[in-house]
């Protein structure tokens, strides 16, 4: 499925791919929620946009520039595999969660919970080079295995940070390891430089392990509480996409558009591509096509 012109719909929107979902483009519900299921989600100049909630779950997510963005609500995403951004951002008015097999964001990328908190789950390592992760309040990652936080795994690019809001603290839970865990510009240490550079800040000025900066290793009841509360957030978002009531335009598999802007029956033609076609100030032989699309509650 792949979305070539900017698509905005007036209600909750549902993306259902059985393979690889593309935005080339603008995807955009204007009035409510955005949910997107693939196997595989890529980004490429275009974004998923939500006015409210955004939620997605695929393999694999690669964000080559644009995003997924939340201008008033939470975002959260599950991804079984890598969760790659280069240049873009997943962006969250609220709260920003996730789970995935790896992170590696780069070239000024970021995942940001403007005004909320920040929590994710990997399998693996987080991996920054030249980026952000940032949270208007507090930042908790929890790394299973013997996983590693990265701020630059060499020392030579941009800063590399990980940002709380001021008054709120990061939390980092190691739960395969009993010490370290941390890299900054190629050396393991928990400790930020300066203002500025690579490292772990409360809002502009550096963290200070144990005050501002905690750090739990092994199955501690404090990273267990919230492995936990991250869980318990990840499945409450989920659930705002089924039993929704109210105008919702899914987009499924049988349901996209060919090269012409007609739909396809295989879920592999592209909305817009070599077309006019768009959802606002549209002909009426396009509202007539539009019209086909499945309107429905969420299941």
């Amino acid at each position: 499925m792949t979305f070539n012109t900017n698509l905005a719909v007036n209600s909750d929107l549902i993306l259902a791919a059985g393979g690889t979902l593309t935005a080339n483009s603008l995807v955009y519900s204007q009035t409510g929620k955005l949910a997107a299921y693939a196997s595989a989600i890529n980004t490429v100049g275009g974004s998923l946009r939500a006015a409210s909630h955004l939620f997605f779950t695929a393999n694999s997510v690669n964000v080559l520039g644009g995003g997924m963005q939340s201008e008033g609500g939470d975002l959260s995403g599950f991804v079984t595999g890598a969760l790659a951004i280069d240049g873009g951002n997943l962006e969250a008015s609220g709260n920003l969660s996730f789970t995935a097999g790896s992170v590696d964001v780069q070239n000024g990328g970021s995942i940001r919970a403007v005004n909320g908190d920040l929590s994710g789950i990997v399998n693996t390592d987080i991996r920054l080079t030249g980026s952000t992760l940032q949270a208007g309040n507090n930042v908790m990652l929890s790394f299973l295995g013997d996983s590693t936080l990265y701020l630059n795994e060499l020392a030579g690019p941009p800063a590399s940070q990980v940002i709380s809001g001021e008054f709120g603290l990061i939390q980092l839970d190691f739960f395969g390891r009993s010490e370290g865990g941390v890299v900054i510009d190629g050396a393991p240490t928990f400790t930020t430089a300066g203002s500025g550079s690579s490292g772990l800040y409360n809002g502009v000025f550096p963290a200070v392990l144990g005050t501002g900066l905690i750090v739990t290793y092994g199955n501690s009841q404090l990273s267990g509480m919230f492995l936990s509360d991250a869980l318990d957030s990840l499945s409450s978002m989920e659930s705002l996409y089924t039993g929704t009531e109210g105008s919702t335009t899914s987009v499924l598999p049988e349901d996209t558009f060919d090269n012409s802007g007609a739909f396809t029956e295989n879920g592999e033609g592209e909305f817009g591509a070599g077309s006019s076609a768009k959802q606002e100030g549209e002909n009426d032989e396009d509202k007539d096509k539009r019209g086909k699309r499945r309107n429905s509650a969420c299941r």
